[in-house]
């Protein structure tokens, strides 16, 4: 669990993640359709301002992630999903720290995508996902 070597960004107190840092993304139920993952895991929701909350896989494990999701926020997740910092930023999609949210918080930033762009790239985003597997399964 966690990187002790992890720099910070001296003007924002921020973490800095790594090319290979994984973003775990919980999967509730309603996202899961005939047996199939819905793009819509991977889509962030209009009040989010096109940012889509993750975990940040070098702050704690996917089993953690999915305790803290469910009984810390008393939210519902079947599973964590996960795809790595590099796979979002090779889609134009930044990534960023969030920990005034909840200290493992993160985010993938669509800011900047047409409606289009967000339902393609949530649809190759859950497409690695579902290629790496799930993480933790409830």
């Amino acid at each position: 669990m966690g990187h002790p070597e992890r720099m910070y960004r001296k003007t924002a107190g921020v973490y800095f993640m790594t090319p290979e840092t994984l973003l775990y993304r919980q999967i509730p139920d309603i996202h899961v359709q005939n047996g199939h993952i819905s793009s819509l895991a991977f889509t962030p929701m209009p009040k989010d301002l096109k940012k889509l909350s993750v975990y940040d896989g070098d702050l704690l494990s996917p089993a953690e992630a999915f305790e803290h999701f469910v009984e810390e926020i008393h939210c519902s997740s079947i599973g964590v999903l996960g795809v790595s910092n590099t796979e979002c930023s090779n889609l134009g999609l930044p990534t960023e720290s969030d920990p005034d949210t909840h200290k493992f918080h993160a985010l993938i930033d669509f800011s900047s995508e047409s409606n289009n762009s967000v339902k393609r790239k949530a649809s190759t985003l859950r497409d690695k996902a579902m290629l790496r597997g799930w993480l933790h399964k409830k």
